[in-house]
């Protein structure tokens, strides 16, 4: 369940729902010999994956259920055309590779009715 509560939280602050800040050097102390001890972090703090010494605190903005879906739309939204961005790309190509086909079909069989 952490790893899911983890993926969450790294979604979440992906999309800006929340942020994360750098814990002060005695919150890292206490966090450090928390670790030491056995005792597992608050559930808003993270130990950095690039320094071991550093912990970082997640602190999610409270946005309304509005605006976290008008924010959904939007990514929602910026997928899709993208998407059709893609589509439309890859039927110009077929279309080209069709009238290519046709004019160099045309041309063989021309050559060909030649003799």
């Amino acid at each position: 369940m952490k790893k899911i509560d983890e993926l969450y939280q790294k979604k979440m602050l992906e999309f800006g729902f929340g942020r994360e800040d750098v814990c002060s050097d005695e919150e890292c102390k206490q966090y450090r010999a928390m670790l030491a001890n056995g005792e597992s972090l608050p559930d808003n703090v993270r130990q950095s994956t690039e320094n071991q010494d550093v912990f970082l605190r997640r602190d999610n903005t409270e946005i309304s259920q509005e605006e976290m879906f008008k924010l959904m739309w939007l990514y929602l939204y910026n997928n899709v055309a993208t998407i059709k961005k893609c589509i439309l790309f890859l039927t110009a190509i077929v279309a080209v590779l069709l009238v290519l086909g046709i004019i160099m079909g045309v041309s063989i069989s021309n050559s060909f009715s030649a003799y």
